[in-house]
């Protein structure tokens, strides 16, 4: 027994409901008008093929341009697998990732499949490579916080589950260094 195409003119996708593919027969369950799916990828045989077809190679990074997860990273579902893109990208260079191992971006682009710039790492290289301050830091520097009682900027950088005191600076720009300098000592 054959498959048969969707009815829908130009579709080269396989019958689902109603003579429609999955795509169309979701616009007309929607009560949409029936278009044509412009912008999709096309259906393609092998997990290689759905990785390259999503990928834009730019002189640095290789972005990734198919579906991402909320965090930014390229996310591939091909015939019921489910993976990240950098990590399958990394497993087509380098071979198979160690259980619990992270792959690291040391481009800080969380899209980019560009297998020179991922490297396998610890959870711990991983959250050190960090590019920046989190998100709800009111100093905006990474290891940097007001001292309300010394009314000066205070560095506090952790290496391991010890968090390693750089000391009161008046000025930020001074805390700034100090953090990153004890981080190299601390990091290296």
């Amino acid at each position: 027994m054959t498959n048969r195409l969707c009815e829908f003119e130009g579709c080269t996708r396989t019958h689902d409901a109603k003579g429609l593919c999955r795509a169309h027969y979701q616009q007309l369950a929607r009560g949409a008008e029936l278009t044509a799916l412009a912008g999709r990828f096309p259906r393609v045989d092998t997990l290689d093929q759905f990785f390259w077809d999503r990928v834009i190679k730019s002189p640095k990074c290789w972005n990734w341009c198919g579906a991402k997860t909320t965090l930014g990273y390229g996310q591939i579902k091909f015939r019921g697998t489910s993976m990240l893109a950098h990590r399958y990208s990394y497993e087509l260079t380098n071979g198979a990732i160690r259980p619990g191992g992270v792959i690291d971006h040391l481009c800080h682009n969380s899209s980019c499949v560009n297998p020179d710039h991922l490297r396998e790492a610890s959870h711990t290289q991983n959250m050190q490579n960090r590019s920046g301050a989190m998100s709800n830091s009111k100093s905006g520097v990474r290891g940097v916080f007001w001292s309300t009682a010394n009314k000066k900027w205070r560095v506090f950088v952790a290496s391991g589950r010890k968090k390693h005191h750089g000391g009161y600076f008046a000025d930020i720009k001074d805390a700034e260094v100090a953090a990153q300098e004890l981080r190299r000592l601390l990091h290296s």
